[in-house]
């Protein structure tokens, strides 16, 4: 469901990578609301199952918070490419496979409070392996195959934080036990 409140005024903040404006807004009831939006990329991630249902994730250096993550590979959609293209690009380029069959799990906003970006996660299947080597500007330091259930259990047990990526497993693991009839606990 979408609503559209009347802008009152902007004040762009930062103009750089990730644009940043200070919004006012009045509410369908009067109310006037202050909201800082940050305007980011919409981004695709992949759920890269090999045929033994190992999942490929690849140890990330974060900055911000001063940590390296395993996530799902992934990154932000460059100008007129298809959240299917961008999935496909990035799975190539940070691992090195290609999909066979590639197919849209699920799309959600991470953080609508304040961002406008999007993530579409995507399940490929049938990957063959190109034999090209991963950029190094890319700054992965690790890329490395788990068993699905073992990436699910790094998710309960602080392994794997980042919202990509458990989100994207915990759908593909849904998915995966709805298509073979297995309910869950």
């Amino acid at each position: 469901m979408e609503y559209t409140p009347k802008v009152i005024s902007t004040i762009r903040l930062i103009e750089d990578i990730i644009p940043v404006s200070k919004e006012e807004v009045e509410l369908e009831s009067g109310k006037h609301i202050k909201y800082t939006v940050f305007e980011y990329h919409d981004a695709a991630a992949v759920v890269a199952l090999t045929s033994d249902n190992k999942v490929l994730l690849v140890k990330v250096p974060r900055y911000p918070i001063k940590r390296y993550l395993w996530e799902l590979p992934g990154g932000r959609i460059d100008g007129t490419e298809s959240p299917e293209a961008c999935a496909r690009r990035e799975l190539e380029e940070e691992s090195g496979y290609i999909a066979g069959q590639m197919e849209e799990l699920i799309v959600f906003y991470p953080e609508p409070s304040f961002s406008t970006e999007k993530l579409h996660i995507f399940l490929a299947t049938k990957l063959v392996l190109t034999g090209r080597n991963i950029p190094e500007n890319e700054g992965y330091c690790e890329l490395k195959t788990f068993d699905l259930d073992t990436a699910i259990a790094m998710i309960f047990n602080g392994q794997i934080n980042s919202s990509w990526s458990v989100i994207g497993l915990l759908t593909a693991q849904m998915k995966i036990r709805t298509e073979k009839g297995i309910k869950s606990r």
